[in-house]
């Protein structure tokens, strides 16, 4: 039964199909990017690998035709929809027993396919492309719970932003005018200085316009530089630094806009509380199927 909840999470756990996701990613940007060889061969590997472990469970699932047809044609079906959607296919294998090997492995996978769809009533069949059509469309239901979680965090954060924001640039701003106060008298100061020294540097006035001067740097520099540090430091607080790391952090999670109209074209415009009762009425759908398929819930994605 092992090999069945493994064939079957293919489809429900995107954590276990990362890998293959981004193996697909990089092979079809191969030629953009001018891959080396030995990338292109790690790539294709890994897809190899992924056809071969399906060719293994394909033959277990044979097993499984009379006691569970209906986990199995939904086992089937999510498998050929991951090697549509990664984009396994003879053609992108140069070897050609790679090649045959491939035509081979989906022979046997439609061959299954049907078999299993056989022995099926036209209402289990129903029920099993809700079910499969559940599974498929899970990963993107996913990413639209975690878009749509940081579109509102990033709302709801917006204000707090701001005001410190706004804050901290007002800080900055006084720190650097510090700093800048220190410039403003060096020149100048340095200026009489040496005019003092050179000119006069022997009267009494020339001498006590000196010491005052140099009292003045003694001053100035220390605190204009300290006060400058202590003024930026300020602006910095632990809440504004959090505060930043989050809202980038969530800012990274919203989707570009194509992905985002695929997402409200799927499930529609809706909050993250909505989007997470249309994932668990979707589970409740891949239960009413795959629950006679023992475990088979480890593989839901968590709750989030």
């Amino acid at each position: 039964m092992s090999n069945l909840i493994n064939l079957i999470s293919l489809g429900i756990d995107a954590t276990q199909s990362y890998q293959i996701y981004k193996a697909s990613e990089q092979l079809g940007h191969i030629e953009e990017e001018a891959m080396t060889a030995a990338a292109h061969q790690a790539l294709l590997e890994v897809l190899r690998n992924f056809v071969f472990q399906s060719s293994q469970d394909l033959q277990a699932l044979t097993g499984h035709l009379e006691e569970l047809p209906q986990p199995v044609y939904v086992a089937t079906q999510t498998l050929q929809w991951r090697f549509r959607d990664i984009g396994i296919s003879a053609e992108i294998f140069p070897e050609f027993t790679d090649k045959e090997y491939v035509l081979q492995v989906q022979k046997e996978l439609d061959g299954i396919t049907q078999d299993a769809r056989s022995k099926l009533s036209g209402p289990q069949i129903n029920q099993a492309e809700k079910c499969i059509n559940a599974i498929t469309q899970m990963p993107l239901l996913e990413q639209a719970i975690e878009a749509q979680s940081a579109r509102e965090q990033l709302q709801a954060t917006e204000t707090e932003w701001r005001e410190r924001a706004s804050r901290k640039g007002k800080y900055t701003l006084a720190g650097l005018g510090a700093w800048a106060i220190i410039a403003f008298l060096i020149v100048p100061c340095s200026c009489s200085m040496m005019g003092s020294s050179s000119g006069t540097a022997s009267s009494d006035l020339a001498v006590i316009f000196w010491l005052a001067l140099s009292l003045l740097f003694l001053i100035t520099i220390p605190a204009g530089f300290i006060g400058g540090i202590i003024l930026w430091v300020k602006g910095s607080t632990p809440r504004y630094k959090e505060l930043k790391k989050l809202r980038q952090e969530w800012a990274e999670q919203v989707p570009d806009r194509a992905t985002w109209e695929k997402i409200v074209a799927t499930f529609g415009k809706h909050s993250s509380d909505e989007y997470r009762a249309v994932r668990a009425s979707r589970e409740n759908t891949i239960q009413q199927v795959l629950g006679q398929v023992q475990e088979f819930d480890k593989f839901l994605p968590a709750a989030s």
